[in-house]
């Protein structure tokens, strides 16, 4: 058996350090558990922005094809004139040179996807990224209005073939689509 033979004083010194590192582990390990979770809060906030920013695209690409559906039906007897491969990027901007309504509302639309609508700063903010829309007539009297765009964040391809492989990235390109029957109102 051994018997201790320093004071008590000793003794509670040495309990001291003791207990003196292990407030120090304490913290140590309470300061790694916070740096973890405001870690996790910034991932977080980081995706909510994505999210953000995905459904702005999808709600201003959803107010575009209602656009483009109201003037097709709205101009029911020139319809046919309204189906393109894609209306975008390289359509002009300046509208007061069309000379037929068709190609004002293409001009238009062009601008819509563009953003046009909403400048700051000199550029356009109020797009969506990379914006085309394109119009198809499967058959008579039905079109099919697709609005495609660069998303951010990868997801599964569209259904639609409006702007394949413009996008490099399949899983980036999303579409809203829209079916629109022209009635016939002679018959």
């Amino acid at each position: 058996m051994q018997v201790y033979m320093g004071s008590a004083a000793s003794l509670r010194g040495h309990t001291r350090e003791s207990e003196a590192g292990f407030a120090m582990l304490e913290v140590l390990i309470a300061m790694v558990i916070s740096v973890i979770g405001i870690l996790g809060m910034i991932g977080l906030q980081a995706r909510t922005y994505q999210a953000e920013a995905e459904s702005y695209q999808r709600s201003q690409a959803l107010v575009i094809i209602d656009d483009i559906a109201a003037r097709l039906s709205s101009n029911r007897i020139e319809a046919a004139a309204y189906v393109r491969g894609g209306i975008g990027a390289g359509d002009t901007e300046d509208c007061s040179v069309a000379v037929t309504t068709v190609q004002r509302d293409l001009c238009e639309i062009g601008n819509a996807l563009r953003g046009t609508g909403e400048i700051d700063a000199g550029s356009s903010v109020g797009a969506m990224s990379r914006a085309r829309a394109c119009i198809t007539t499967p058959v008579a009297d039905t079109y099919v209005v697709a609005v495609v765009w660069a998303g951010n964040v990868p997801t599964g391809a569209p259904a639609t073939d409006c702007g394949m492989g413009d996008y490099g990235d399949e899983s980036l390109r999303r579409a809203v689509t829209s079916l629109v029957v022209i009635a016939d109102l002679d018959g």
